[in-house]
């Protein structure tokens, strides 16, 4: 994962809401009766929420917000600028778009605090039996509580021993709330890609915040299956890599078995890779891809735009089905910022466009150079939007100053159809293991795109200044 990749994600998973547009006051709308939680189910008290046109309002200590008179659809707007760390170099906002729903659970992260300040977090050791410690084996380990906020610890490698952790949602503690899982295959010393799976442990365990549990895991004999994976993509797209990950019971594990990159592709342009087999036991096959940045030129239902300068990541996940041996992934026509392009100027009426994939939830993030900095975060699902309109939260524009923007677009079967869905209490389940772990989305099916949209700076002549 790349650094701005990386960057994304962080922001993307502290789950800033903004909101592109501004409304007016309407006595004669509805009442909006909301709850802010952060990624671990706790609600965030003390936060800055407002619907344009509106007064903003402070959450109280269970999270919850009212404000009145609202006409649908409307935009929810969530920042800490209030309540910020002194010396803080960044102020987050982020705003949901287009919602029509009175009662909408929305999720943020609380950028003063950390992770473990409301999350439960657990952990498991132990050793791994039959030991298998030759150059030829590796064992993994992972432990989940679902939804799980994240599983990025995990043993991978030669050793008989692992030691694995997780962070979850206190209000998951309880008797029987979590897997521990075991798995063990052979492999190339050359590829480090797994050949064949031998055996595997499945542990159904009871987790607590703070709990350390020792648990050997004793493995017990699987089979497997070779898989016959084709990627198709479109010709502006250049393959980077394809990787196979187990799943337990529906969840990716965050380790791949196989990491081939394109040059390893057979001679009929497929790769060949090794599945599990076994109760519970499945393969998720992930394949990641980039685009732009070389002067590359993008025709049909776009027309003619020229990349160069705007930089995507792209990926997309397919589960093998149980009865078959072929793995077919497709890549869906890339998204593609289309104004501003890199470079521009703007002015406060200036839409930003992009072209992508129907059927995608879009995650837009400007960084603002301010002072402080302002990180603005849109989630929509239409392919525009502008600027939004700050002064609710007291910050003007009143001085020069450049930016850039980001896009991101999620599909697929786990991914919510619309940012009423995406604000609802279900919502996490989906959403936030593909956040915080992209290699390990939920769903059997789906895609993403990271786009560098690239950098503007503000026209003040359409200010009069």
């Amino acid at each position: 994962m790349n650094s701005k990749r990386g960057w994304f994600l962080g922001t993307l998973a502290a789950g800033l809401l903004l909101l592109a547009g501004c409304g007016n006051q309407n006595a004669g709308g509805f009442q909006v009766q909301g709850k802010l939680l952060d990624l671990c189910g706790q609600p965030l008290p003390y936060k800055t929420v407002f619907v344009p046109g509106h007064d903003p309002v402070l959450t109280a200590e269970d999270g919850s917000f009212t404000i009145n008179g609202v006409a649908a659809p409307y935009d929810l707007v969530i920042s800490n600028a209030y309540l910020m760390p002194e010396g803080v170099q960044e102020v987050p906002v982020l705003v949901y778009k287009g919602l029509t729903k009175p009662d909408p659970v929305v999720w943020a992260n609380d950028a003063a605090a950390p992770r473990n300040e409301t999350c439960a977090h657990a952990s498991a050791s132990g050793a791994i039996t039959p030991a298998q410690t030759t150059d030829d084996f590796r064992n993994g380990a992972a432990l989940v509580v679902g939804p799980y906020v994240g599983g990025g610890e995990f043993a991978y490698d030669a050793s008989p021993n692992y030691d694995v952790g997780v962070y979850f949602d206190p209000d998951l503690a309880g008797e029987n709330n979590a897997t521990l899982f075991g798995i063990q295959w052979q492999r190339d010393t050359a590829t480090n890609d797994a050949t064949s799976f031998l055996a595997a442990k499945k542990l159904t365990v009871s987790l607590g915040d703070g709990d350390a549990l020792g648990q050997d895991l004793a493995l017990t004999e699987i089979g497997s299956r070779d898989l016959n994976v084709s990627v198709q993509l479109p010709g502006v797209m250049d393959l980077d890599q394809v990787e196979h990950h187990v799943t337990v019971d529906g969840v990716a594990l965050p380790f791949a078995t196989a990491q081939m990159n394109a040059d390893e592709a057979g001679a009929d342009g497929g790769f060949a890779m090794a599945g599990p087999v076994g109760e519970g036991l499945g393969s998720l096959v992930v394949a990641t891809a980039s685009y732009g940045g070389g002067g590359l030129f993008l025709g049909g239902a776009y027309g003619a735009l020229d990349l160069t300068g705007i930089y995507g990541d792209a990926g997309v996940w397919q589960q093998a089905a149980a009865d078959s041996n072929d793995v077919a992934l497709s890549f869906p026509d890339p998204v593609v910022p289309i104004v501003p392009l890199n470079g521009a100027t703007i002015d406060p009426d200036t839409t930003f466009r992009w072209a992508g994939p129907e059927g995608t939830l879009y995650d837009v993030v400007f960084i603002l150079d301010l002072r402080p900095d302002v990180s603005v975060e849109v989630v929509t699902t239409e392919p525009q939007l502008q600027l939004p309109d700050l002064n609710g939260m007291g910050m003007r524009i009143d001085s020069a100053f450049r930016g850039y923007w980001l896009l991101a677009a999620l599909g697929g079967e786990a991914v919510p159809g619309s940012v009423d869905e995406l604000a609802s209490a279900s919502a996490r389940s989906a959403l936030v293991p593909f956040y915080l772990e992209y290699s390990a989305p939920q769903g059997s099916a789906g895609y993403f795109f990271f786009v560098d949209a690239g950098g503007f700076s503000f026209a003040f002549d359409a200010l009069g200044k």
